[in-house]
């Protein structure tokens, strides 16, 4: 857990850096970063 931790750190920061300028070079990062988010959010429960 604590390497997805890290890896959707990087990927923000990427996205972060890129979005400005490079748009579409940053949408390459923001789909695993999506995917990444959504592996973490279904580890939790509501109960």
């Amino acid at each position: 857990m604590p390497h997805l931790c890290l890896l959707i750190l990087m990927l923000q920061f990427i996205i972060e850096m890129l979005v400005v300028r490079h748009y579409a070079l940053a949408v390459i990062f923001i789909t695993p970063l999506t995917f990444f988010l959504a592996e973490i959010g279904s580890a939790f429960s509501v109960d």
